[in-house]
């Protein structure tokens, strides 16, 4: 199972499509203002609602109000949503679960089931590694090397096995789109590109292969193809200006440190 996630608007509300094949499968919306109701929900492609999200402030005051408190009892829950149905029936819930300073996870309940995953910054990627139990079966990954006008875009590789988890999988990168890069009250055109490697308890948890093991080689490259052409849909601006620009704010930065270690070293 294979999901492309295209953020389509990141003003005024954040929407996104999610596809499979380049087919349109399914719609989602997270909330964009300061003040909201902290509601996600999930459609169908002809908009037919699939789920929501509903968010206790009690529940996640009463969890939260003691800062560091996982130091103390090994376990403290953040961002707790629970996952309605269309009959309002909760059917699962997200959450982050932090365990020490260096050692927190992303999770998806569903029914008595529960996956694990681990986010961990790569450099240009950022990947989420899902486990069940000690076995890997699905990797959430971003693209950071380019993002336009605070358009995210992720790719979702899941084992075949949990295809009936689908819409629920795909909701779960709406959620974690709106816990990690929400860019709340942001209204930006424009390109960002960042960097980021992570230094903590459970890197080693990244499976750079699963993809290419369980995909092909083909799915690597597919994913790189889906990320190029996804930026250049996401914005109106000229991406080869852009890269002049950029690289001649490198070009002076580098000779600016250049200059610097000259002067001090003389």
């Amino acid at each position: 199972m294979i999901l492309g996630i295209n953020q389509t608007k990141s003003a005024g509300k954040n929407a996104f499509v999610i596809t499979e094949d380049g087919f349109p499968v399914y719609k989602a919306e997270s909330p964009w203002t300061p003040i909201h109701k902290l509601s996600l929900s999930i459609t169908d492609e002809a908009g037919q609602p699939l789920y929501n999200t509903s968010y206790s402030f009690y529940e996640n005051f009463t969890e939260e109000l003691i800062p560091f408190k996982y130091l103390f009892t090994g376990s403290q829950k953040f961002d707790q949503f629970s996952v309605t149905d269309t009959d309002g029936k909760t059917i699962g819930s997200f959450y982050i679960e932090k365990n020490g300073l260096w050692d927190s996870k992303v999770c998806i309940k569903y029914n008595d089931k529960l996956l694990i995953g681990y986010r961990v910054g790569t450099g240009f990627d950022e990947n989420v590694t899902f486990y069940n139990g000690d076995t890997v079966v699905g990797q959430l990954t971003k693209s950071n090397a380019m993002v336009a006008d605070n358009k995210d875009n992720y790719m979702l590789h899941f084992l075949d096995e949990y295809v009936e988890l689908k819409p629920l999988l795909a909701f779960f990168a709406i959620y974690y789109d709106f816990v990690y890069h929400n860019n709340t009250g942001e209204a930006v055109v424009g390109y960002k590109v960042s960097y980021k490697k992570s230094l903590h308890k459970n890197v080693d948890k990244y499976d750079m292969d699963f993809i290419r093991n369980n995909f092909g080689e083909n799915a690597v490259q597919d994913m790189n193809n889906f990320f190029k052409d996804s930026v250049k849909k996401s914005s109106s601006l000229n991406l080869k200006l852009f890269w002049t620009i950029f690289g001649i704010g490198v070009g002076l930065a580098a000779f600016m440190a250049f200059v610097i270690i000259f002067v001090f070293n003389r």
